[in-house]
């Protein structure tokens, strides 16, 4: 989400390096209400607003609900270290839900779980 940090993950302009995303790991799960969720973990974040986390949903209609888990950007929250900003999106539109989390996935799991209703 910080496209000059990219740079430090791209082997050539334009060629993503092959290690950063062998280091992305995708979980699928079905829930019980027939919605899929999938949770992406990224390698540890170096600049605000990557990534710790995201949380994508897909219901049977697939539509779509978008979390993540961001290291703050310029601490404007006031972040403890080893938390992160709860973001989103809705279509193109970025979302702050102003909310820290502590970065680890079951702390993200339970907010998210939470702002998406997932019962």
């Amino acid at each position: 989400m910080n496209p000059p940090s990219w740079i430090n993950y791209e082997i050539e302009p334009g060629k993503m390096n092959p290690r950063f995303l062998e280091k992305i790991a995708i979980q699928k799960k079905k829930l019980k209400n027939g919605k899929t969720k999938f949770i992406i973990i990224f390698p540890p974040p170096i600049y605000g607003l990557e990534c710790f986390f995201a949380i994508l949903y897909f219901d049977k209609y697939r539509n779509s609900s978008y979390y993540t888990l961001e290291l703050e950007f310029g601490n404007d929250m006031g972040s403890p270290k080893n938390t992160g900003l709860v973001c989103g999106q809705k279509g193109l539109k970025h979302l702050n839900y102003a909310t820290i989390c502590k970065a680890n996935l079951e702390d993200f799991e339970n907010v998210v779980s939470k702002l998406y209703d997932e019962n």
